[in-house]
């Protein structure tokens, strides 16, 4: 899942975690984030949608090395092409 921000390519990934993939959809757990767009979505604000994980790999592609990542993970952007764990 991505929020528009981050499809349109206005915003970078900022914030990515995995939560339990749902069986009943073709959803792998991943959601991208932008810092502003992290900050919107805890107050209640902004929106999330699916997209192919083909087009999240075009738009960022530094995120790559991270998807075998079990659910439960929580990664920060720390430099332009490094994600690191927080809580």
């Amino acid at each position: 899942m991505l929020t528009p921000a981050v499809a349109a390519g206005r915003e970078t990934v900022g914030i990515m975690f995995r939560e339990a993939p749902e069986p009943k959809f073709p959803f792998s757990g991943w959601v991208f984030l932008s810092e502003n767009d992290f900050q919107n979505l805890s107050r209640g604000r902004g929106s999330l949608r699916f997209h192919d994980p083909l087009a999240v790999l075009r738009i960022a592609p530094e995120v790559a090395p991270y998807l075998d990542l079990p659910p439960g993970s929580k990664l920060k952007r720390v430099s332009r092409t490094t994600f690191e764990p927080f809580v």
